[in-house]
């Protein structure tokens, strides 16, 4: 099987016959139907441009493939699609590992954070807090069935029972409610556990576990409309994790038909939500004794229009976190949301948090009452990322104190 390395956001020419083309295609239209995948990103719920991959012919054979803000694998038959991130790798586990998109386990721990592959490590987590749940025990709860029944139960539908009759079968069309496993929880877990299980790309070691798993749930049938927005109750308080990693595995998984020349299995993680939460809740950790860092919006009243910095330091300053490299010049219109957030927020100082690889960043500025000012996370493969956490903690402490 031929592997081809991408990185997201970047396109790059690749050698394809028309049905891996058309296969490709149909993965990133898939994954587009998602709405959590597409969360936030400001595009059309029924846009044509809502793709995750792009295939644009440019001769005979020959495709332009560009995978958006997205990181993971996409599997042909005859092709594997590894998409790698547009920062360094350590960098970007660093981050993963850091993000609260992403819960951190107790068990597997240490096995899971060394894996390269943002697919294993993500299915890792998912098995590990499901055999966690397990071993919790499953909930049991009431879900309502429909069935022809040989005596009364629940609610009966008169009309069919009176047509069953006279059709000389003696049956009983009854609405009634089943206590049992096969509940909306224990549905998303199964589906998500089979798709871990069926997905060849990833370790059999992983794949085994998701099957041990998967005969627990043998009483949960297949996933309903809606299964995915049940939240747990006090009493199955110990699904929350494993249900919130399931969503993802689910989200960012795109399963193609058994019919079609080239079928496709794709794992994609967008990123800009993943890296913004990071370097939060980096920031709130390290700055958590000077100043309170959070992310709450304001609504410019009385249109529906509102404010949502990705960074508000109390009510000294606000901050946006770019998840693109720096250039020695202001990218314009980052330049003027930040302005927008630091006046709406009535705050003098705003901060454009992004990445570089040889340490360039724009220069600090005045606009108006607003002092700009962009903060680097140095991503360079030479550079533990600790260090680039500890030096931009550094930057944001001093900036925070300045005046003070």
């Amino acid at each position: 099987m031929r592997v081809e390395h991408l990185t997201e956001t970047v396109p790059r020419e690749l050698d394809l016959s028309e049905a891996e083309a058309g296969a490709l295609a149909a993965a990133g239209k898939r994954l587009a139907g998602s709405r959590e995948f597409w969360r936030q990103t400001g595009l059309d719920a029924d846009s044509a441009e809502r793709s995750v991959i792009r295939c644009d012919r440019v001769a005979r054979g020959r495709y332009r493939v560009t995978v958006r803000e997205a990181v993971g694998i996409v599997a042909l038959s005859s092709l594997q699609l590894v998409v790698e991130p547009k920062i360094p790798a350590a960098h970007f586990r660093y981050l993963l590992q850091r993000s609260p998109v992403f819960p951190r386990l107790d068990d597997h721990q240490v096995a899971a954070a060394e894996s390269a592959e943002l697919w294993d490590l993500v299915a890792a987590w998912f098995v590990s807090a499901l055999e966690r749940l397990l071993r919790r025990g499953m909930v049991a709860d009431y879900e309502e069935q429909r069935g022809d029944l040989p005596y009364l139960r629940g609610t009966v539908h008169a009309f069919k029972t009176a047509s069953s009759y006279y059709q000389g079968r003696v049956s009983f069309s009854c609405l009634f409610d089943e206590f049992g496993l096969d509940s909306p929880m224990n549905r998303v877990l199964r589906a998500a556990a089979a798709t871990i299980a069926s997905a060849s790309v990833l370790k059999p070691a992983l794949r085994r576990r998701a099957r041990n798993s998967l005969t627990r749930l043998a009483e949960a049938g297949e996933l309903w409309h809606g299964d995915l927005y049940h939240a747990p109750e006090r009493r199955s308080e110990h699904y929350a994790m494993g249900l919130h990693l399931a969503r993802h595995v689910l989200a960012a998984t795109g399963r193609a038909a058994a019919a079609g020349p080239a079928p496709a299995w794709t794992f994609l993680i967008r990123t800009p939500e993943l890296i913004e939460a990071a370097v939060r809740a980096i920031l709130t950790r390290g700055l958590h004794e000077l100043v309170e860092v959070s992310n709450s919006g304001i609504q410019l009243k009385p249109s529906k229009l509102s404010l949502n910095p990705d960074l508000v330091f109390g009510a000294i300053a606000v901050g946006d976190v770019k998840y693109s490299l720096l250039t020695q010049d202001w990218n314009r219109p980052h330049l003027y949301q930040a302005v927008a957030f630091a006046t709406g927020y009535r705050a003098t100082r705003a901060g454009v948090f992004g990445f570089t690889s040889k340490g360039a960043s724009p220069p600090q500025l005045q606009v108006g009452p607003v002092g700009l000012r962009a903060f680097a996370w140095l991503a360079d493969e030479t550079v533990a990322p600790e260090a680039s956490a500890a030096t931009l903690l550094d930057e944001v402490r001093d900036w925070i104190n300045a005046d003070a």
